[in-house]
């Protein structure tokens, strides 16, 4: 049964092959005998057979130009025929005696042919022929590879007479390939690098149809993680990848991995890399080559440091040192510490001797702050930013200054003991975040409650501020109106909400008592500013600023209503606010644009 399949199936595959496309016809127009032509038997053309006699020569021509003669192929039965190309014409050599040829071309019916006479040796023959012009029918064909990280090429080969097998594409970082082939039949094979190859049959038969091709390689290789201590360089086959660890892809294969570090001792161990086989592998840890110290002091008793970490007090032998260089300080309360590189050899013990010199007397002060950078100063001595260590002080009591930008001030005094370290810290206090301004730094119990009720009474006093005003300005008539020029002024209250040195906007409320002369006449009242303030700049002393500003009022004799409206530009701080405006004044009768400046003292 299975044998009647695959027949049935080849049958299919052949008819399908056969009637995809149209078959064309080529005729033979001609075949005559050239007389006069002797390349039959020219030294540089002739070829005997194996019976001593010269082979015949038919020169093929075609009465279409562009039509390629060696697509041609020739059987004349049991006479051996050969086609080559010489001097830019296709010749085709038979034996004597041949009488007709079957002669075939790929897309073409085959034309059995009776000679017009028998081909006789060492003559020189032409053989005429005219092809009717392909006309190729194409179906599309896309091909999907799902391991677009392949960069795969793809190989296809017609099964057509003659065919070979040529390149179709490669695909592209979708993993895909699209192509317009003849109809037909095809065998192809996507190759890739790393993976194995996948053959495929094609049959076209469709020029509506897009023929989509999904192909799944079977990768040769592993997703492979090797893991190893820090520092560690990792090397495969001699090749270093990486540093304590590496992740990538490695072929079926037999790999071996050599760990390196230094101070410690080489290893290496083999893999085996299975097909589709992903994993970790953690490397055995180094060996470490290890060496001796034996630290001694004059005097006895000196801290021993070797790169950062603690080794007790000399006299001491410290094992399991890694070799190469460390470094090694020696350290004694009232003497100068003592800082040397030692190098450390494999299986031996370095001796290290030190002889301590003495400080003067005196201590030192250790100086920090919150925030760190502030300048410190000592008897009107300048010294480094906090954090900072301050050697060679005499014993005895000094005045230290701490002092940072932004911040205040802050003294106080310590007391230095001969051969000690003595530590001090400065909790600074933000210049633009208090009301007050106290130069001293307390640190007495008493003394911190009493500073944090003042910041929390004075706090409030930072946002709400009630002040006193006054206006001076002149005004410009309409041109309308009939009256003069004109000056005013007043005084007043105002209400601040907000700081100028905190807050971007800040809202000012009050009345206030004012004054216009207009000619002869004069307008006495009391108007309700409103202004709302954009603190433009700020810093911690105050804030430039604009505002836009309502101001509402009436005549206190006349009992006449007025208003203005208009736009302030001035400098606020905690205390003080000097602006000038621009405004529209307008009453029941007049109206003129206005220009003044205002000062307010803010309590």
């Amino acid at each position: 049964m299975k044998k009647y399949s695959i027949l049935a199936f080849l049958l299919l595959a052949f008819s399908t092959t056969l009637f995809a496309q149209k078959q064309l016809q080529f005729y033979v127009l001609g075949f005559e005998e050239k007389p006069f032509d002797t390349a039959a038997n020219d030294s540089r053309y002739k070829i005997v057979d194996g019976n001593g006699d010269l082979f015949s020569i038919i020169k093929l021509r075609s009465e279409n130009p562009d039509d390629d003669l060696m697509a041609y192929s020739f059987d004349f039965g049991y006479c051996e025929s050969r086609v080559k190309e010489v001097d830019g014409e296709v010749w085709v050599y038979v034996q004597r005696n041949a009488m007709r040829a079957t002669i075939q071309r790929a897309g073409y019916r085959t034309v059995k042919y009776e000679l017009d006479k028998t081909v006789q040796p060492g003559k020189v023959y032409e053989m005429v022929l005219s092809a009717e012009a392909q006309k190729v029918q194409k179906q599309m064909v896309l091909f999907k590879v799902k391991q677009a990280d392949a960069q795969s090429t793809i190989m296809y080969k017609s099964n057509l007479p003659g065919a070979e097998e040529s390149v179709l594409g490669i695909i592209d970082a979708n993993g895909q390939l699209a192509e317009n082939l003849p109809l037909g039949t095809y065998t192809y094979r996507v190759i890739s690098k790393n993976y194995h190859s996948s053959e495929g049959l094609l049959i076209l038969d469709n020029i509506d149809d897009t023929r989509i091709e999904e192909v799944a390689l079977r990768p040769k290789f592993s997703n492979i993680t090797l893991t190893a201590e820090p520092g560690v360089e990792i090397r495969i086959d001699g090749e270093s990848v990486g540093v304590g660890s590496w992740t990538g892809r490695l072929n079926a294969a037999t790999y071996n991995i050599e760990c390196v570090k230094a101070s410690y001792k080489p290893s290496t161990e083999v893999i085996k890399v299975e097909e589709g086989k992903d994993e970790t592998v953690a490397l055995k840890p180094l060996t470490p080559i290890l060496g001796a110290l034996s630290v001694k002091s004059s005097p006895l008793g000196a801290r021993i440091t070797i790169d950062g970490k603690d080794y007790a007090t000399t006299p001491k032998n410290i094992n399991k040192l890694l070799i190469g260089t460390h470094k090694l300080v020696i350290s004694l309360e009232g003497y100068e510490s003592v800082e040397k590189v030692v190098n450390v050899s494999e299986g031996t013990t370095e001796d290290v001797n030190v002889v301590l010199t003495k400080l003067p007397e005196g201590g030192a002060l250790y100086v920090t702050s919150t925030p760190s950078g502030a300048t410190i100063f000592i008897g009107g001595n300048e010294y480094d930013k906090t954090p900072t260590t301050i050697k060679g002080l005499a014993a005895g009591t000094y005045v230290v200054q701490a002092k940072k930008d932004g911040y205040y001030n802050a003294s106080r005094s310590v007391t230095v003991e001969a051969g000690k370290t003595t530590s001090v810290d400065f909790a600074l206090t933000s210049s633009s975040y208090s009301s007050s301004s106290s130069s001293s730094s307390s640190y007495s119990s008493s003394s911190k409650k009493s500073s944090s009720y003042s910041s929390r009474s004075s706090n409030w006093k930072q946002y709400f501020n009630l002040g006193v005003t006054g206006t001076l300005g002149g005004m410009w008539e309409d041109e309308t109106s009939d009256i003069e020029d004109a000056f005013h002024g007043d005084i007043g209250l105002l209400f601040r909400m907000g700081s100028p040195s905190k807050n971007w906007f800040n809202f000012i409320i009050g009345a206030k008592f004012g004054y216009m002369m207009v000619g002869y006449d004069d307008w006495t009242g009391m108007t309700f500013p409103m202004t709302l303030n954009w603190n433009m700049y700020r810093d911690y002393s105050g804030a430039a600023y604009m505002g836009l500003a309502v101001e509402p009022g009436f005549d206190v004799y006349n009992y006449g209503f007025g208003s203005s409206v208009g736009y302030t530009v001035g400098y606020a701080s905690r205390h003080h606010d000097f602006n000038f405006f621009l405004k529209l004044l307008m009453t029941d009768e007049n109206e003129g644009l206005s220009m003044g400046c205002a000062y307010t003292y803010y309590f």
